[in-house]
């Protein structure tokens, strides 16, 4: 198993754990970061890409790394559901890590939904 898929893997189990444990900002920023790795995984892993090339890849289009991801996965799925349920866990994250405001129970556990159902799609991606 790569090591991102073990890092993703990893994300997704801290991300229940902290939830048990009522940290739930710090679970919407693992199960965010579990997805956004298992996709690193798939675009490197299907495209024989290196970290370098990826890196190339935004520095040209000039977007952001997770923005690059995002898109490239998308294309792949081709799912109106991955694309919200996506861009709902990022809203979660950014509010997670950045805003000055508590994530409760409620919004965390729809973190860890919206997580369940990307890995889940992304499994289905042949590599």
């Amino acid at each position: 198993m790569s090591e991102l898929l073990l890092k993703s893997q990893s994300n997704k189990e801290a991300s229940i754990l902290l939830f048990k444990e009522k940290y739930y900002h710090s679970a919407v920023h693992c199960a965010y970061y579990g997805c956004l790795q298992y996709m690193i995984h798939i675009l490197k892993t299907k495209n024989s890409w290196t970290d370098d090339d990826i890196q190339e890849k935004i520095d040209l289009l000039k977007e952001g790394s997770h923005i690059f991801y995002i898109n490239k996965i998308n294309v792949i799925i081709n799912n109106r559901n991955f694309s919200s349920f996506i861009g709902q866990l990022k809203i979660l994250r950014v509010r997670a890590d950045y805003k000055s405001e508590m994530i409760e129970a409620e919004d965390c556990m729809k973190s860890l939904d919206y997580s369940e159902s990307i890995i889940r799609m992304l499994k289905t991606i042949t590599i």
